[in-house]
C-alpha cells in the first residue's frame, strides 16, 4: 500500500515534467567539459580523460598512454580559452609533395592533432627542448609510407624534425590562427613562424 501511494504521489508530482533532448554543439561541450563544472584535466581520472577525449570528439588514435593523452586535453583546454587554433607542420621534400592531398602552402603536411598537442603542450610551457614522438598510425596524409621508421624528436628550439633511425632533418612550421567561434579557424593569421 505505501508503495502504490508513494507511486500515486509521484505520477501527479511529475505530471508538469517535459524532457527534452538536444544535441549540444562542439563549443558547449568545451564550455561543459572544461568550464565552470568540470574538473581540469590533470585532476581527471584516466577514465574521465578518455570520455572528456569523446566527447569533444578528439582523434586519439596512435595516443600512447595517459600522459599524452593529458597533454591532449590540457592543449585542447589552453586554445579553446584563447579563442585559438594552433596546427603544426612539417616540411615535404619536392619531389614528394604530390603524394600529399592535404599540404599548407604547397609544401607543409599537418601532424595529427595528437601529435602537434605534444609539440604545443611543451611549446605553451616555453619548454623548448626535444620531444620524442612515435608518428606510428597518426599520419594525416596518404603519402607517408615510413619506410625510415616512425619515432622522431622534435626539436622545438630550431623547429626541426629529426628521424631517430637516420638522423635526417625537417623544418618545422607553427601556425597559430583565431577560432572562429564554432571552433573552426578563420582566414586571419596571428602567428606564425619557421627557423630555418
Amino acid at each position: 500500500k505505501k508503495l502504490a501511494l508513494e507511486m500515486d504521489n509521484f505520477r501527479q508530482s511529475a505530471n508538469n515534467l517535459v524532457a527534452v533532448k538536444q544535441s549540444m554543439s562542439i563549443e558547449v561541450r568545451r564550455k561543459f567539459l572544461f568550464g565552470d563544472w568540470a574538473s581540469p584535466p590533470a585532476d581527471m581520472t584516466s577514465e574521465e580523460r578518455i570520455a572528456a577525449a569523446k566527447g569533444l570528439e578528439l582523434n586519439t588514435t596512435g595516443i600512447q598512454n595517459d600522459d599524452e593523452l593529458l597533454r591532449f586535453l590540457e592543449v585542447t583546454k589552453q586554445t579553446a580559452e584563447k579563442g585559438i587554433t594552433v596546427t603544426w607542420y612539417w616540411e615535404e621534400s619536392e619531389n614528394r609533395r604530390q603524394s600529399h592531398d592535404n599540404l599548407y602552402l604547397g609544401k607543409w603536411v599537418p601532424y595529427a592533432d595528437s601529435v602537434a598537442a605534444q609539440f604545443e603542450y611543451y611549446h605553451a610551457q616555453g619548454q623548448l627542448g626535444f620531444v620524442e614522438v612515435d608518428v606510428k598510425g597518426r599520419v594525416t596524409s596518404k603519402g607517408s609510407d615510413h619506410e625510415n621508421g616512425t619515432a622522431y624528436a622534435a626539436d622545438l628550439a630550431q623547429m626541426k624534425q629529426i628521424n631517430v633511425k637516420t638522423g635526417s632533418e625537417r623544418d618545422m612550421l607553427r601556425v597559430e590562427t583565431a577560432a572562429a567561434p564554432s571552433g573552426a579557424p578563420m582566414l586571419q593569421r596571428k602567428d606564425s613562424y619557421m627557423v630555418q
